[in-house]
């Protein structure tokens, strides 16, 4: 039996998925610039896909970690969570916003947290820092051997 973080120890090199979605191309530029600063400076390998409408993102599967604009014009960021939790149980989202009384439908699709855009540069990286471990924690697993059958099992389902 061990335990690990099967693809997720971000110490090994393996690399994390980060989906960014605003209708403003200078929010998703200024967030994937602060992060990806952040992840040079720490080690954490991640691969950005940056998307300003939501309507181009195919694969919702892949994720990691989601960065949502709740207002997106035509297109909300919730029903984009919705879709994105429907497909990917196990993505951190964290919203981006101008408008926090959005935080209660979010609820229902269990966001993380909620990043006011006025307090990006002060907030940002600790809140990523936090859905980092999170995700990390998701992942956790243990294999166990079952007559030479090796068997996963996230360690939050035990």
């Amino acid at each position: 039996m061990s335990n690990k973080t099967g693809p997720f120890d971000l110490r090994g090199g393996c690399r994390l998925n980060l989906l960014i979605c605003d209708d403003e191309p200078a929010v998703v530029e200024q967030v994937s610039a602060l992060l990806r600063d952040h992840c040079k400076k720490s080690g954490i390998s991640a691969h950005f896909y940056s998307f300003s409408d939501p309507g181009a993102i195919k694969d919702l599967s892949s994720y990691d970690l989601a960065f949502l604009d709740i207002d997106m014009g035509d297109s909300s960021g919730i029903d984009l969570a919705r879709t994105l939790r429907r497909e990917n149980p196990g993505v951190v989202i964290i919203f981006l916003t101008n408008f926090i009384q959005y935080a209660p439908e979010g609820f229902e699709v269990q966001a993380f947290r909620y990043l006011l855009k006025s307090d990006m540069q002060e907030r940002l990286v600790s809140y990523f820092e936090d859905a980092v471990r999170e995700v990390v924690r998701e992942k956790q697993i243990i294999t166990i051997s079952v007559n030479s059958e090796l068997i996963d099992i996230p360690v939050n389902h035990i």
